[in-house]
């Protein structure tokens, strides 16, 4: 039966009422806790308009991430191999990233790569990008091949910054100060390599999305300018590691014991 046209040229519609869920025997909803999958999956859908299972920005920065691999995938048609490490990774997260084709390490590895590679480390600590950063400064060679998603590294020098290193300075006992603050992040140790990074890499900002402000804000993809690193004197890297040493996987184990995901 078609409805008439009214006076105004619009046309009436009935609606139908959407499909009530189903009910139970008393007549209430099933309450029934979402798996991870599923979890994700939404956040996945709210993105298109600090465990990864307990954390809404932890799930909002995979999703992220996943969208960036998938991407890639389709550019270069092939597997884009991917590790995950966390210290505070429940096993549900574990099992998950596991079945979507992700290895998940159980230790930290050498930060010292043997080749590119992207690090997606949105929000981690400061110490762990002065690790990283660290661990590779020994030729230009070698931090080229380091390319990071994360915190921007020029905003540590930026005095307006609240995680800026502006102020700081050494004590006569080799303390780290800002201002009259004692026991901050940077308190026994410095970021030079942090700072020294921010005039060598390019810097591309992410927009800040409104709605996923908290997990995505002050990110920034950035590699190594060739041109900047090549020009510098030998004595502006460190030696070479020699065989067998462990301080660059120590130094992960420090640095990963304050890194979460929010």
């Amino acid at each position: 039966m078609r409805a008439q046209d009214d006076a105004d040229g619009f046309t009436s519609v009935t609606h139908k009422k959407p499909a009530r869920p189903a009910r139970n025997r008393r007549g209430k909803e099933r309450f029934r806790e979402r798996t991870l999958e599923e979890k994700l999956e939404a956040r996945r859908q709210g993105l298109r308009e600090s465990s990864l299972s307990e954390s809404t920005k932890a799930q909002d920065q995979y999703v992220l991430l996943q969208g960036l691999l998938e991407e890639l995938e389709g550019v270069i048609d092939e597997k884009i191999p991917t590790e995950f490490y966390d210290p505070v990774f429940a096993p549900e997260d574990t099992a998950f990233l596991t079945s979507q084709g992700h290895a998940v390490l159980s230790n930290p590895q050498p930060l010292r790569l043997t080749h590119p590679t992207l690090l997606y480390i949105p929000h981690g600590p400061r110490t762990l990008f002065e690790s990283l950063l660290r661990s590779n400064w020994t030729s230009a060679t070698q931090l080229e091949k380091v390319v990071v998603w994360g915190n921007r590294l020029d905003l540590y020098d930026d005095p307006t910054y609240s995680g800026s290193l502006a102020g700081y300075t050494k004590g006569t006992e080799g303390k780290g100060r800002k201002g009259e603050e004692e026991g901050n992040e940077l308190s026994g140790e410095s970021a030079e390599f942090v700072v020294k990074a921010a005039k060598l890499f390019h810097i591309l900002p992410l927009p800040d999305p409104r709605d996923h402000l908290e997990a995505f804000n002050d990110l920034a993809l950035q590699w190594i300018v060739p041109e900047r690193a090549r020009d510098q004197s030998p004595s502006f890297w460190l030696p070479e590691p020699r065989e067998g040493e462990e301080g660059e996987v120590e130094a992960m184990e420090e640095a990963v014991e304050k890194l979460a995901l929010e």
